[in-house]
């Protein structure tokens, strides 16, 4: 195992940094014992778990990019999303009947990743209120990111994907931010970086929004809502 240098949790700086200062955060790391059980680190390229391998620890990613994949039964793979740390690859997957990785994750960048054991978790969930709510608040934004993602997958037409997407992105002003890529939108889509290219340039060609470089306004909502 590698050694640990900083003086408190990278976990608890996750769930809970913002409530708390260093101090208190190291304070709580020595009083909860909250270190992990083991560091790791990945090349760009490597797995670092495959759909179907057994869950025992809370799995976070400290440095780096992770990509996340699914495998179907006819063996082909559906792009999901990709994470920078820090970020919680395996949380709420801990306590399933199954605990069993749902995905692939691939390593995009050179990462490290900590585990900590679910007897370290458990004591912080019962000790700890404020990493309680912050680890309740980041499983159910997971399950509403999925349902959300499960919707995108139910539309068919690459333009009925994107106007999904970007009203949900909308804020009450109009503006939206796609917050990634097009090339990493078009993965997340299921569809190519071209046709996805091809299907902005029209939605702003109809009046629907202005768009360049991620950033956007919408300038007529019923023509969007009605692409879907």
């Amino acid at each position: 195992m590698n050694t640990i240098t900083s003086k408190h949790s990278a976990l608890l700086e996750y769930f809970c940094g913002s409530k708390h200062n260093q101090e208190e955060l190291a304070e709580l790391t020595e009083r909860l014992q909250c270190v992990p059980t083991k560091v790791e680190k990945f090349r760009s390229g490597q797995f670092v778990a495959h759909q179907g391998d057994s869950i025992d620890s809370l799995v976070l990613l400290t440095k780096g990019v992770v990509r996340i994949e699914v495998v179907s039964p006819t063996g082909d793979r559906l792009y999901t999303n990709e994470h920078e740390a820090p970020f919680p690859l395996i949380a709420s997957l801990l306590y399933s009947s199954e605990q069993r990785f749902a995905n692939d994750i691939i390593a995009v960048k050179d990462c490290e990743i900590e585990y900590y054991d679910r007897e370290i978790v458990e004591k912080l969930l019962e000790e700890c209120p404020t990493f309680r709510r912050g680890f309740l608040t980041f499983s159910s934004n997971l399950i509403y990111g999925l349902s959300q993602q499960l919707q995108i997958f139910s539309i068919r037409k690459i333009k009925g994907k994107l106007a999904y997407f970007i009203l949900q992105k909308m804020e009450p002003s109009g503006y939206f931010s796609l917050d990634m890529s097009v090339t990493s939108l078009a993965k997340y889509f299921g569809v190519t970086r071209s046709a996805l290219s091809r299907v902005i340039s029209e939605v702003a060609s109809d009046g629907a929004i202005y768009y360049t470089r991620g950033f956007g306004e919408v300038l007529d909502i019923k023509k969007l809502r009605d692409s879907i």
